[in-house]
């Protein structure tokens, strides 16, 4: 479970934002409160209005704001009237007012921005009884969903717009204006079918004043009434006469709106200034998708392309820029009467939608983004930054001159004099936005540490910046009709950014990883998502907003990757640049349609009989994705299909054209590889024309260039075959390859479609010699997913655990020779040793330099920058305080890279306080301003590594929000639930979660648990098993190793001698053999017991020091031990479960044996002093992490009576 499942964002920001609505809503005389929607108020508030309509002489002032329609009549106070609709009188020729409270000089600054002065309007009688009989007929509606149409009418088109803004953001300077803008929008309008209503989007702003005038005769027309439509975020004028076809009219609309703090629309943000110390601030805009209508009234739907010319007033000292360049003549100009104010003005832009215009003011220091033969650029950051900007300037200089000349080809985007970008000082935001001439990226997207650069955040940079000058021709150029399709500018922009990066830097090996990153990545959410396909309808804003995501973005870029493994890249991208040179005159948006039409007759490459769209559109419209089975007909390899569908689901009827590409490696030493594609029809077979006896292997779908999982039937012996092939040769097969056998397999065995023998088989086969980064990015991710659920048997997750440093060992020493200039293994570097400290407790100095102390600080140590993350988890280990490496990287000042890792850091810590406390100023609105740590990234770091400190820390803020926030302690009691591995934690975590039956989140969890517990019944003997067969198979030790176990049994006898006490071995995860142990699995019959009935035992020696008595659902026999433990059957404990140590037997190497023995011959346990055991175990072993009650181990065995069970222990010394 993901923390962003379990709390928003915008809960944690919530309070901030009402304090800032009220503080805009106290700006005017009208007092801005929502009345209870009950049916009586309605007919007393008509009635209130009616008689107060009658009273002569009577002044009015009237605002509109969301949630509530309010109009303030003087002298008898203001009237508060229920929403549903909202309605307050129009500004039209008439008697009543409309005059906030605001200061009366901002606008006054003459020429071209006289507009902006505030005039007061009336209302006629005929306009105030209209208004009566709408808000009549609203109120006697029945209760009930009122049928919203949240798409524009299509009877008026914008042309042009002309947008005038004066942000006010100095808390000092600005006083009660703090946080609020004041805007003006002038918009010409065609009108293409008569209309006397006019329609458009507008949200969180005050409307001030709303006119109409005729484009030609400058009339103006009457307004009868304006609403606002909160659930539509509309705002509807009606005209007392009809806008006629043909005519362009002028609609001019005054405002006030808000600053914001959640990166919507107009926001604002902080930052600290490194040479003063102070606190600045600055304004950015972020409109995509549906957030140009919080910045000003527009029609904000992609279709709706307009031109845009933007004015901005800035205070002196700060710089405002725009998507264009400032106007040569005249571009700033001083505000009347106002010496520290500025007008900014822009060139007018081409045509756009409303979603890409952009802005910023701050006090901006820019760096230099020009690329020889690229438009001119710069990257604006707060000052003493510009730094840690040089990489993110760079990639989008080169990345646009790269895109225009080589990758897309058909040159600039007409119009575009420039490409700059804004990076806001706010590590919350963590996306980039791709806005015409101003990209938009937060920190953590785009800036590095100067000193600490690892391959993968600056991979992320150049990828990011790529992704973003892509969308200049898709989704800027080639604008969608509407969000359904919003994974076609996506797709397009994930699949160029690879291209891109790949032109750029080729050393990078891009295209090796787009199997991993994206297809692999949208197959796994495709299976839970449950809403996978392409095409998805989306009305609301809400609905919009969820489009964005693994689907858009990763099965939209592997669509058009699939498209390229029929096509051949060249016809590809012949019909892209077909398509987009068809919108350089065709400026409606566009759809699928509009690419397989530019593509043309590619009918040799396609079955016969079938067009493009007849293959293509099935993997738009329909969720899911193909399972391809190769099985073994005579001599012949024949394919079939299905729909893959998750364990315990119900096979899928959906079926596909499926484009299925094969890679044969010829007998012959230094052949090329032999290729080919066979279409796999949607109701047949197809056979696969090619003799396998001829190949030294045969791998379908090479590296996931097609977006389906391949399986090879049991009479094909392909997955045995791979296995020893890669067993002797790991470069046999591409690493892109590797990567998808890797993840087909274990994905198969999650469908109960592939014994986990054979997934597990695979990868032991190879990655102990194998250092691409692309399958152990695949091999971590499905190994991460086996300990997670292994915690609730922990003497398989330590055996696991004990396989699995002995296979990252190699690679991880390996990696650590990488040179700077050796991209792919400095990645592999960055990640397998910050995974193997944070799960397998391998941290650097097990492999490479000490780590630091905890006073230590980054910036006194040299360290290698890719081994930042596994130095901070390591140094963060154990019950100790915060380390300083890790403190410093979380002020809000630090590079995001080191800001990130050190939020994950915090999760290795063994000590639960330092954890609370990380948790809870998460919380804090104020701690976040400082440490910029929400409370989504500190739960997704602490759910990322299970603990008992973890544990323990939500525990306490479940306790402590009990009584005072109820979204806090579900949020909480679900990490508790997600952690909780042992059964005395679960079942706390249970006992807490009866009292919340109808939480989401609680719930949610709970079918987690549920569903791992089920995994655990089916997989976890499996997985046990085999690792004690591989144990068996692995070559006995040299007689070197058995010299070293006697000299270990030496010092240890010398040890006792002088302490009393055998030695007992620090448990230090170094990766050398003296972790294993030695293990074997016995099948004895308990003495008593009759032959059929037998139990397994599990041998082994180890560091008792860290003993676990886990607990769980236990099959009878087997013993759950942390650390497996030799197991000996004793005549005189026959029928009780007994812990004794052997002080004369020690294994191999040194360490002491314990015995732990289980009759399964007895129907019932009965003995005492179960207690006692507890209490002279915890004497006896040194430093234990903890101890569980054993009564769940007995009470899940067929044989137990319920009786407490007696247990034993035998003194160590």
């Amino acid at each position: 479970m993901t923390a962003k499942a379990l709390m928003s964002v915008n809960q944690v920001l919530e309070q901030r934002e009402r304090r800032q609505k009220v503080r805009l809503q106290q700006r005017s005389v009208v007092r801005w409160e929502p009345v209870s929607l009950e049916r009586h108020v309605f007919s007393e508030s008509v009635r209130s209005l009616a008689r107060v309509l009658r009273q002569e002489g009577s002044g009015a002032e009237s605002a509109v704001g969301r949630g509530s329609v309010v109009v303030g009549w003087k002298p008898a106070g203001p009237i508060s009237l229920p929403a549903s609709p909202q309605c307050v009188p129009g500004a039209a020729a008439g008697g009543l007012k409309v005059t906030p409270r605001l200061r009366a000089d901002k606008y006054q600054g003459g020429g071209a921005h006289a507009g902006l002065r505030r005039q007061p309007h009336t209302m006629t009688p005929r306009a105030l009884l209209v208004l009566l009989v709408q808000l009549m007929v609203a109120f006697a509606q029945e209760d009930g969903e009122l049928d919203y149409e949240y798409r524009l009418p299509t009877n008026v088109k914008p042309s042009h717009y002309e947008i005038r803004l004066r942000p006010y953001f100095d808390p000092v300077l600005d006083g009660d204006n703090f946080a609020t803008f004041d805007g003006q929008v002038i918009v010409k309008l065609d009108v293409l079918e008569p209309t006397d209503e006019l329609r458009l989007h507008s949200l969180d702003m005050i409307i001030n004043s709303f006119k109409v005038r005729d484009a030609v005769t400058r009339k103006l027309l009457n307004v009868t009434y304006v609403k606002v439509e909160e659930e539509t975020q509309q705002v509807v004028a009606g005209l007392n006469s009809s806008l006629e076809k043909g005519h362009q009219y002028v609609l001019t609309i005054s405002y006030t709106g808000h600053l914001r703090n959640d990166n919507r629309g107009i926001a604002k943000t902080f930052f600290r200034d490194e040479t003063t110390g102070d606190i600045r601030w600055v304004v950015f805009s972020s409109f995509e998708a549906t957030h140009a209508r919080r910045a000003f009234p527009c029609w904000d739907e992609p279709m709706y392309k307009a031109h845009f010319t933007v004015r901005i007033a800035r205070r002196h000292g700060h710089k405002a820029v725009s998507t264009m360049p400032l106007m040569p003549v005249r571009g700033t100009v001083p505000v009347i009467n106002e010496r520290e104010w500025e007008w900014d003005s822009f060139v007018e832009t081409p045509l756009l939608p409303p979603y890409v215009v952009s802005l910023a003011v701050g006090p901006w220091e820019a760096v230099n983004a020009s690329a020889p033969g690229a438009v001119p650029g710069s990257c604006y950051v707060v000052p003493g930054r510009q730094g840690r900007a040089r990489q993110a300037a760079a990639a989008i200089g080169s990345a646009l001159r790269v895109a225009a000349d080589a990758v897309i080809g058909i040159g600039l985007p007409p119009g575009l004099s420039k490409l700059d970008c804004v990076i806001v000082p706010d590590p919350n935001m963590d996306w980039a936005v791709e806005n015409w001439g101003l990209l938009t990226f937060g920190e953590s997207m785009a800036m590095l540490d100067e000193k600490h650069v690892d391959a993968a955040s600056l991979q992320e940079v150049w990828a990011t910046a790529s992704h973003e000058v892509a969308h200049l021709w898709f989704g800027n150029l080639a604008t969608l009709r509407w969000w359904s399709n919003l994974w076609l500018k996506e797709g397009f922009a994930t699949y160029f950014q690879y291209a891109i990066v790949d032109q750029m830097r080729p050393d990078w090996q891009m295209w090796s990883r787009f199997g991993v990153d994206v297809t692999q990545s949208a197959l796994r959410e495709d299976v839970r998502g449950q809403r996978a396909a392409l095409y998805a309808d989306a009305t609301t804003p809400a609905e919009i907003e969820d489009r964005y995501d693994e689907v858009s973005y990763h099965k939209g870029g592997a669509f058009i990757r699939m498209l390229e493994s029929f096509l051949g890249r060249d016809v590809l991208l012949r019909g892209i640049r077909n398509f987009l040179e068809e919108r350089l005159t065709d400026k409606a948006g566009v759809d699928l349609e509009d690419l397989f039409r530019a593509v043309g007759d590619v009918s040799d490459r396609l079955p016969p009989g079938q067009t493009l769209a007849d293959v293509m559109t099935p993997w738009v419209t329909q969720p899911g994705f193909p399972l391809v089975t190769v099985s073994k007909q005579g001599g012949s390899l024949v394919l079939s299909q299905s729909q893959f569908r998750p364990e315990n689901d119900s096979a899928g009827s959906d079926r596909w054209w499926v484009p299925v590409t094969y890679t044969c490696s010829p007998l012959e030493d230094n052949q090329p590889l032999i290729e080919g594609l066979v279409w796999l029809p949607p109701h047949e077979n197809a056979i696969v024309p090619i003799d396998q006896t001829k190949c030294k292997w045969l791998i379908f779908n090479m590296g996931h260039k097609g977006y389906f999982r391949v399986n090879y039937a049991r009479n094909v012996l392909q997955w045995r075959r791979l296995s020893s092939l890669l067993a002797r040769d790991v470069e046999a097969v591409p690493a892109e390859g590797r990567a998808q056998l890797l993840d087909d397999a274990f994905s198969l065995t999650a469908a109960q479609l592939l014994d986990y023998r054979a997934a597990l088989g695979l990868a032991a086969s190879f990655l102990e010699k194998d250092t691409a980064p692309g399958p152990w990015a695949v091999a971590t991710t499905y190994f991460g997913d086996i300990l997670d659920r292994l915690r609730y048997r922990p003497g398989i997750m330590q055996i696991f655990s004990t396989f699995l440093r002995r296979l990252i060992r190699q690679p991880l020493l390996q990696s650590l020779q990488a040179g700077p200039e050796q991209h792919p293994l400095r990645l592999l570097k960055k990640s397998l040793s910050t995974w193997a400290c944070m799960r397998l407790s391998m941290c650097p100095d097990s492999y490479s330099s000490p780590l630091p102390g905890r006073e230590e600080s980054l910036d006194e140590l040299e360290v290698d920058p890719d081994l930042v993350g596994a130095i901070m988890c390591g140094a963060q280990r154990g019950p100790g305080p915060l380390a300083a490496i890790v403190r410093d990287a979380l002020s809000r000042e630090a590079a995001p890279p080191l800001h990130d890792q050190a939020i994950s850091a915090v999760a290795c810590s063994g000590n639960a306080t330092v954890i609370y406390k990380f948790l809870k100023m998460s919380m804090d609105p104020e701690a976040i301003n400082l440490t910029a740590i929400n409370i989504v990234q500190s739960m997704d770091s602490v759910l990322s590594l299970p603990s008992q400190a973890a544990f323990d820390a939500a525990h306490r803020l479940v306790q402590e929000f009990m009584s005072k926030r109820s979204d806090a302690v579900s949020a909480f009691l679900a990490m508790m639930l997600s952690l909780a591995g042992a059964k005395n934690e679960t079942d706390l975590a249970l006992s807490l979660a009866r009292n919340y039956p109808n939480d989401t989140v609680v719930t949610d969890t709970l079918e987690e648990l549920e569903a791992d517990q089920e995994w655990i019944t089916k997989y976890a003997r499996t997985i046990f098993q085999w690792l004690q067969d591989r144990r068996g198979r692995e070559p006995k030790r040299s007689s070197n190793t058995r010299r070293r176990g006697s000299r270990r049994r030496l010092q240890s006898s010398r040890q006792k001698a002088v302490t009393g006490r055998p030695r007992v071995p620090r448990m230090v995860a170094t990766g050398d053999e003296s972790l294993d142990g030695d293990w074997e699995q016995n099948e004895l019959t308990a003495a008593g017991a009759s032959s059929e009935k037998q139990c397994n035992f599990i041998t082994g020696c180890g560091d008792i020091g860290g003993t676990e008595l886990g607990e769980g659902s236990v099959p009878e026999g087997e013993l759950n031990l942390s650390n497996p433990l030799l197991v000996r059957e004793t005549e005189a404990n026959r029928g009780t479960l007994s812990l004794n140590s052997l002080d004369n037997t020690e294994s191999e190497t040194g360490d002491p044996c314990v015995t732990l023995t289980r009759d399964c011959s007895h129907e019932k346990v009965t003995t005492k002093h179960g207690n006692s055991l507890r209490r002279r175990i915890r004497r006896q072993m040194p430093a234990p992490r903890k101890l569980l009650s054993l009564q769940s181990f007995l009470a899940s065995t067929s044989t137990y009576s319920g009786e407490t069970p007696s247990l034993t222990a035998v003194s160590v010394a």
